[in-house]
């Protein structure tokens, strides 16, 4: 089974925007595992 770590860096109203884009794009797999963290624009992994 595939395993997915999502990186999001985004404001609270466009995060689950983003995942929804992700699976019509089939980019992730919602029935596999997946992480999704999210991290401030400060951040140094911005």
């Amino acid at each position: 089974m595939n395993y997915y770590r999502i990186g999001i860096c985004d404001d609270e109203e466009f995060f689950l925007e983003k995942i929804y884009h992700l699976v019509e794009r089939n980019l992730i797999d919602l029935n596999c595992n997946f992480e999704i963290y999210r991290f401030n624009k400060l951040s140094k992994y911005y």
